[in-house]
């Protein structure tokens, strides 16, 4: 961003701040929505992980040519049911946490398409100052050769 003229200030300086602290702000929602969702997915994994060994231990039980334990077998029907349940419940809560992230994602995108637009403008702005800055300059410049001229100075 080159600096502006001497001189310049922009009108919009109080919305353009204003827009920074939405893109801020914005960047912050996205960033908590992606530690819930690696949060969710850590559960998750965590959870695929037991009902993994839980199934590997019923195998083991099954295969084992031991006999029938009625109560282990109710116990570890509960436990994976519950297991189930909770994966189905960290599925549900992870597919909303992405619809969020992808929510806090447009609006960072906005935010900074906002903020984008008001730096052109003020970039144009600050050009157009430059140009007028410029104009008033050679004026005076052309007025004091004139005067220069007019009171009789030969250069």
């Amino acid at each position: 961003m080159k600096h502006a003229a001497r001189g310049f200030r922009y009108a919009l300086e109080a919305l353009q701040r204003k827009r920074e602290w939405e893109l801020e702000a914005a960047r912050l929602e996205l960033a908590e929505a992606n530690r819930a969702m690696k949060r969710t997915q850590d559960h998750l994994d965590a959870l695929e992980i037991r009902f993994a060994t839980a199934r590997h231990e019923w195998s083991r039980r099954a295969s084992g040519g031991r006999g029938f334990d009625l109560h282990w077998h109710q116990v570890a029907c509960a436990y994976l049911g519950e297991l189930t349940r909770e994966t189905a419940a960290a599925h549900a809560q992870l597919t909303l946490l992405q619809r969020e992230g992808e929510k806090a994602m447009e609006k960072v995108g906005d935010a900074h398409l906002a903020l984008e637009a008001l730096a052109k403008h003020r970039a144009q702005e600050a050009d157009e100052h430059a140009r007028g800055a410029s104009q008033r300059e050679y004026a005076l410049a052309d007025e004091s050769w004139l005067h220069r001229i007019t009171d009789g100075d030969p250069a």
